[in-house]
């Protein structure tokens, strides 16, 4: 029987047999930057709690560390952290702003990259959209972890970040 987790172990059997990394390699130091997505099918399960506690505990062993809100609607990492931000994902959808110029460092020792809350162009991406985004994506590869938050259920969005 399909439960509403299915696409998403599809998705993670097809990405485990690809050899190939998501990540892009930063040549000057030849090492790869490790991208970790928390998702669930279900909403209140603690992916935003989980995604900032490991994002923490990355920090303290001397990672560098971005946390990537990716929930596109409900956007809440920026709250845990009681941070207001002046730009957001929105403004690089938008293309205003690009993922460096959004990026925020705080006082726990991890960048953010805040989601934006209530804007429901952002919850629901066009295909273009959702490259370009990814695209933005990698242009954090100077980081040793990017831990990504996605929202919840197995919409393209969140299926986009997981494959």
């Amino acid at each position: 029987m399909e439960d509403q987790a299915e696409q998403l172990r599809e998705l993670m059997r097809a990405k485990n047999n690809n050899t190939q990394s998501a990540a892009p390699t930063n040549n000057k130091q030849n090492r790869k930057t490790r991208i970790i997505t928390v998702a669930s099918g279900k909403g209140g399960v603690g992916k935003t709690n989980v995604s900032v506690n490991m994002a923490l505990a990355y920090a303290r062993l001397g990672k560098k560390v971005i946390v990537m809100d990716a929930d596109l609607g409900l956007a809440n990492v920026n709250v845990m952290l009681n941070m207001i931000p002046k730009y957001n994902l929105y403004h690089v959808i938008r293309k205003q702003k690009t993922m460096k110029d959004i990026i925020i460092d705080t006082e726990y020792g991890i960048q953010i990259v805040a989601g934006a809350s209530g804007f429901s162009k952002i919850a629901n991406l066009s295909e273009d959209e959702r490259q370009n985004f990814i695209q933005e994506l990698y242009t954090l590869s100077n980081a040793d972890i990017i831990i990504i938050d996605t929202s919840a259920g197995v919409s393209n969005n969140v299926l986009s970040f997981v494959a």
